[in-house]
């Protein structure tokens, strides 16, 4: 949600957009795109009817929730909520993708870990490249704006210091964060065999949104985030998020409208 500069735009292009990504990682011939672009099309219409008013409903609350001051236990519950949409959206999606996983060749498969290989030498390479930490203290506060609304001055300088001062990654972080990568196949191929719950367990701990499933390096950075996240809360107004959140779900109550 907070990703896209244009919620309308983006949700709605968002069939093509994976498949274009499902396409980069898995190399699909005619016929395989044919069904991943059918697949895509099943699910985007049932989250269009089944999980936009989930959505509503979620900003509808966290405005509430916001009222009389804003802190980090209030958006790990929206966080909570959030992981409940992935998880129904898994769901929905492991019987529309088992059939074209079960058709990968091997060599599509290997294709697929090369990708993802390739994609966290990328991020190591960024971190490399950024010794003292102020791209990543950027990413952080861009982050936290897209939640937030607009940062105060004081709130950004915090989310700037702060994340400024985390250690950098280690070799034991690089690690936990290669093995949880490495569940993405693990769970795409556990839809391919029909196994479809065990599938959305991986995936949802491939994409670090079972905090228990996290290493300790893992875990030890997320705990810093969150030490982070209430220390800047505390100088930023509720107003801005609200006013955030209502934006998001007018453009919900639009997308809820379209055919």
């Amino acid at each position: 949600m907070a990703g896209c500069s244009s919620l309308s735009i983006g949700y709605g292009q968002a069939p093509r957009l994976l498949a274009w990504w499902v396409d980069d990682y898995l190399d699909l011939d005619r016929a395989q795109q044919a069904q991943a672009d059918a697949a895509l099309q099943q699910l985007h219409a049932w989250h269009r009817r089944e999980e936009l008013p989930h959505w509503q409903a979620l900003l509808r609350q966290a405005q509430r929730d916001a009222q009389g001051g804003l802190d980090a236990a209030e958006l790990r519950r929206l966080e909570e909520r959030l992981d409940a949409s992935l998880r129904r959206s898994l769901r929905q999606a492991a019987p529309l993708a088992q059939a074209l996983l079960a058709g990968l060749a091997e060599r599509q498969w290997q294709g697929l870990q090369r990708q993802l290989d390739e994609k966290l030498d990328e991020w190591r390479e960024r971190e490399a490249d950024d010794p003292d930490g102020r791209q990543r203290a950027r990413r952080y506060v861009r982050g936290l704006s897209n939640w937030l609304g607009d940062l105060t001055p004081a709130a950004e300088q915090e989310a700037h210091a702060q994340a400024l001062g985390w250690p950098r990654s280690d070799a034991a972080l690089w690690r936990e964060r290669a093995a949880r990568r490495a569940l993405i196949v693990d769970g795409l191929r556990a839809w391919s065999r029909g196994e479809h719950e065990a599938g959305v367990e991986l995936l949802m701990a491939a994409s670090a949104r079972v905090p228990q499933r996290l290493g300790p390096a893992e875990q030890a950075q997320r705990q810093r985030k969150l030490d982070s996240l209430s220390q800047v809360l505390a100088l930023q107004p509720p107003a801005e998020p609200r006013r955030r959140w209502a934006k998001w779900l007018s453009d919900l109550e639009s997308l809820q409208g379209e055919s």
